[in-house]
């Protein structure tokens, strides 16, 4: 599964977009800004998933605080971009029990900013 996550966070980084619709990874949406670009892809786990797996292929995960909703996330800085670069970041959304359930990959362009 992490290996299918890491050939999407490379074709994004290619500037290519997935299909959306199933996926061995899980069930892929792309998820657009108003006007139609790409904003980020949502992968939508086939199972809650520990985030070990994930920590192995993108290193480990930092984790902000929750949303005033409550639920808790979780990303991957080794994948965020230093300014002046661009990357495709690799963000979590997690379950009650503090385990991936959606792998958000969100293009992050800083190449305008130092």
């Amino acid at each position: 599964m992490t290996a299918e996550l890491e050939a999407l966070r490379s074709a994004l980084t290619r500037g290519e977009e997935p299909r959306e619709g199933p996926w061995a990874a899980g069930h892929v949406q792309l998820v657009r800004r108003p006007g139609g670009a790409l904003d980020h892809v949502r992968v939508t786990l086939p199972a809650a998933t520990d985030l070990d797996e994930l920590a192995g292929r993108f290193g480990p995960p930092a984790f902000p605080p929750r949303t005033p909703a409550g639920r808790r996330s979780a990303t991957f800085p080794a994948t965020s971009p230093d300014d002046g670069e661009f990357a495709v970041t690799v963000l979590a959304e997690l379950d009650g029990s503090g385990r991936a359930v959606v792998v958000v990959l969100r293009p992050d362009d800083l190449r305008g900013q130092r």
